[in-house]
């Protein structure tokens, strides 16, 4: 599934805001719990979309960590009690 420009945006925005931003960012999301996963799955894709379209190598690293992240994020919230913020600011780190 592609990404809309909104939600483009929006990560957009967040990648260029500094850490304090990004973990106020986390906060707000772990407050909607019920929204995590959802931006999870648009994070996926989005980062997804910018692997398959980059030709350098050092990008392609940063961007399959960054991937691998956010799919370990997800499981860990599917399977276990693990702390949705702190989950959230450990992708942010990366990012």
């Amino acid at each position: 599934k592609a990404c809309s420009v909104e939600e483009i945006k929006k990560i957009a925005e967040i990648s260029k805001s500094d850490l304090a931003k990004r973990f106020e960012y986390a906060k707000k999301l772990a407050d909607e719990p019920q929204n995590i996963k959802k931006n999870l799955e648009i994070w996926l894709a989005y980062f997804r979309e910018k692997l398959l379209s980059t030709t350098d190598p050092k990008i392609s690293a940063k961007l399959s960590k960054i991937i691998k992240i956010i799919q370990n994020t997800h499981y860990l919230l599917s399977t276990t009690n693990i702390n949705p913020r702190l989950a959230l600011e450990m992708i942010f780190l990366e990012w």
